[in-house]
């Protein structure tokens, strides 16, 4: 099997994030994060716990490119992004993927800083939902989508863009 990467700084391959049997998972994922270690680690345990990882993405421009692609379920976006602010893409991504496809991904902010420290952001981006990064896992990425869903994911199987 041929491995391909989408830009020196993702590593997962082409394969794993446009095809797949989606048959048995729940959600469709979607990561955004400059760090890339930590990226590969969450997108590992993710489909380990199965989810479907869809694409990652370690900026902006790709993000809202790889978003459109793929149109995931679920989007987790690094609050830093680098230079970027985690926020504004975050934003970016569920207005392109919402206008492309007529279904809003859940947006769920990760960051390494406390609930509490962000408050007033997060506050100003209500549809968002948010992780620490310190206690992501499957089930609360889940949770969170499902509460935004009503637990109306995608049905096994069926393409990008539509909904079940």
């Amino acid at each position: 099997t041929e491995i391909y990467t989408l830009s020196l700084h993702d590593a997962l391959p082409i394969s794993r994030l446009t095809r797949g049997d989606a048959e048995g998972m729940d959600m469709r994922c979607m990561i955004v994060d400059d760090n890339v270690s930590f990226l590969l680690a969450m997108a590992s345990m993710l489909e380990r716990d199965g989810a479907l990882v869809v694409a990652t993405a370690s900026n902006g421009p790709d993000a809202l490119d790889r978003a459109q692609a793929c149109d995931p379920d679920v989007v987790l976006v690094d609050v830093r992004l680098g230079g970027e602010n985690g926020f504004d893409v975050a934003r970016r991504i569920e207005e392109r993927v919402t206008a492309g496809t007529g279904r809003r991904p859940a947006i769920i902010l990760i960051s390494t800083h406390s609930e509490d420290e962000l408050a007033d952001r997060l506050a100003a981006n209500l549809p968002f939902g948010f992780l620490d990064k310190t206690t992501v896992s499957a089930d609360k990425v889940r949770r969170r989508f499902h509460a935004r869903t009503g637990g109306a994911a995608r049905a096994p199987g069926r393409p990008p863009g539509l909904a079940s």
